[in-house]
């Protein structure tokens, strides 16, 4: 309940404190007495002037309708009893310097509370307090014109609501349920949301696809261009080639005749010397053996003999005989120098045959050297027996070259210029897969991030379906039990004249004791009032008493009988009721 109110500059009012009883109250008032100003402080206090909007600063039309004129302050005050104990609510309410204090007055802490911003991005102490937002709280609570909202109407109201009426704290509270539900929704946001979470996750998945195509595509064209180089270099070095060979067809084509020659006197030469080792080789082996040994015994023989000779002379005196033994040494010496002077040929023979595999060596030398030099500028392989076949091979396709050397510079050049830039791409290349590495990593991770979310929203769905399923179960009955608590309210303040309510596709169906069934559409307007009072009451009874009923002139199109009666009824409720009125006669 609310225990007093402290209109410090707001609407007209400076300085002004109302202080409230309990249970029903009537505060009567001519116009512009400001009673209507009074209710919209409370109002204002409670939700300040805001829009229900989650997690926005919306701002109502009110608010410029009762900022002062004059002053630069607009704040109130108020102190007010729930069921989470005594607070006291200041509010400054300028947009520049908007401010609220919430003070629990048993403990003397602030309040900083998230759901003080359940409803809207403007702090709502009636949230807090009861978990009801503004458009329920004036609803229900803070009532103005009764026919300004139909009775079909506040019965859905009233059904779609029904998580804030008081059922026992043991007892589930769908509602609860619901915005819970309803907030990590909104939270994960929807892929069409682009700036909700999944929204993000959606569009940068879309924005990471689009790099890998991007990447893919550059990655293909470096292949091409790695093609291309391969083309290029393989061209590059068939012109590198032609070049060469036009450079030795200008260095190399003038000592080709006198290499040709060379090797034809060497080949000629060759031929010559196997003739002549063949010659030598066909001669028999004894010819050519050694005979020194034979010539050096003979002439050891023809020196015995004449020692021989000697001794028998001077020693025996035998001449007979000595003559016999010179005989025998002139002999054996006439061998001697006939084996010496052929030993001597052989040698001489040995030698020249020795010369001949020597010069034949060197021969072969001389050509494996004109093999070497030829080897650089040939592709075949060189043998010494085909090198002058070769040699020709190669005079004849460098004299074939057509003269084009000047041109060959130029493609050279344009080549190895296009291949300078594909090798910067090759570079490229290189920075390109590490960068599709990363990005595919990072697509991977949001793909999953993202999955994550979507898993989340199938799982906040299902839940929700459960809880819906759960919580029709109890629907019939809870619509039934507002109905009945409503038929007793309603027959109590028509005096007894209607006792039932039913309600069918979109309309109600009343009927009483020797009364004809009706729909809303056919009561009097003052009967219609009643009914949709009785179903206001009916939602406001199962609620936390704690919550004050404000009236704004609600009872203007009841007749003096009816309206007596709902006072009576008023009365009887165990909750506050400021009843702001106009009495009759004391209007303009």
């Amino acid at each position: 309940m609310i225990h007093k109110l402290e209109l410090k500059s707001f609407g007209g009012f400076h300085d002004t404190e109302v202080v409230f009883g309990e249970g029903y109250q009537y505060l009567p008032g001519p116009n512009e007495s400001g009673k209507t100003t009074t209710i919209m402080c409370i109002r204002a206090l409670l939700y300040g002037f805001s829009k229900d909007s989650l997690n926005r600063k919306l701002y109502s039309d009110d608010y410029e309708d009762y900022k002062p004129l004059q002053g630069r302050d607009f704040s109130a005050a108020m102190e007010i009893e729930t069921g989470k104990g005594r607070f006291r609510i200041e509010r400054q309410f300028h947009k520049e310097n908007e401010q609220l204090i919430l003070t629990n007055l048993d403990t003397n802490e602030i309040v900083e509370d998230e759901s003080l911003y359940a409803f809207s991005g403007i702090p709502q102490p009636g949230s807090y307090f009861w978990g009801l937002s503004q458009d329920d709280f004036m609803r229900f609570f803070c009532m103005e014109d009764l026919q300004s909202t139909d009775a079909a109407s506040i019965l859905k109201r009233i059904e779609e609501s029904r998580d804030f009426l008081t059922k026992g704290n043991s007892s589930l509270r769908f509602s609860d349920g619901y915005a819970y539900l309803d907030k990590r929704r909104r939270e994960i946001g929807t892929p069409r949301a682009k700036k909700s979470p999944i929204g993000r996750h959606r569009d940068q998945i879309a924005r990471y696809e689009e790099d890998m195509a991007n990447l893919r595509a550059e990655s293909r064209e470096l292949q091409n261009h790695r093609r291309s180089k391969t083309q290029m270099a393989e061209e590059l070095r068939s012109l590198q080639k032609e070049r060469r060979l036009q450079i030795e067809k200008h260095q190399i084509f003038p000592q080709l005749r006198e290499k040709m020659e060379l090797v034809s006197q060497l080949d000629q030469k060759l031929i010559e010397n196997e003739k002549a080792i063949d010659r030598f080789e066909s001669k028999k082996s004894s010819r050519l053996t050694n005979k020194s040994g034979i010539a050096k015994g003979t002439g050891a023989m023809a020196l015995l003999f004449l020692a021989a000779t000697a001794m028998f002379i001077f020693f025996f005196q035998q001449e007979q005989v000595a003559a016999l033994s010179l005989m025998g040494a002139a002999l054996f010496g006439v061998f001697s120098i006939i084996f010496f002077l052929w030993n001597s040929r052989t040698k001489k023979l040995l030698r020249t045959y020795h010369n001949l595999y020597g010069e034949r060596d060197g021969l072969l030398a001389e050509k494996q050297a004109l093999c070497s030099w030829l080897d650089p500028y040939v592709d075949e392989e060189i043998e010494m027996d085909t090198l002058k076949d070769s040699l020709y091979r190669y005079a004849h396709k460098l004299e074939s070259l057509p003269e084009r050397g000047g041109e060959l510079d130029t493609a050279i050049e344009n080549i190895q210029r296009q291949l300078g830039f594909l090798e910067g791409k090759e570079r490229e290349a290189d920075v390109l897969h590490r960068k599709m590495a990363q990005t595919e990593q990072a697509y991977k991770e949001e793909k999953a991030s993202g999955k994550e979310l979507e898993d989340q929203l199938k799982i906040i769905d299902l839940a929700e379906s459960i809880l819906r399923e759960v919580d029709s179960d109890g629907e019939k009955g809870f619509k039934q039990e507002i109905l009945s608590d409503g038929e007793r309210i309603f027959s109590a303040l028509s005096g007894g004249r209607y006792d039932s309510i039913a309600f069918g596709k979109g309309h109600f169906i009343i009927s009483g004791k020797d009364r004809p069934s009706l729909r809303d559409t056919q009561l009097s307007r003052s009967t219609a009032d009643l009914l949709v009072m009785s179903l206001r009451l009916a939602a406001v009874n199962q609620m936390d008493p704690h919550i004050p009923m404000v009236f704004d002139d609600g009872f203007v199109y009841l007749d003096e009988g009816r309206r007596e009666m709902l006072v009576d009824y008023l009365n009887g409720m165990s909750r506050q009721v400021l009843d702001f009125t106009t009495p009759k006669g004391k209007g303009e």
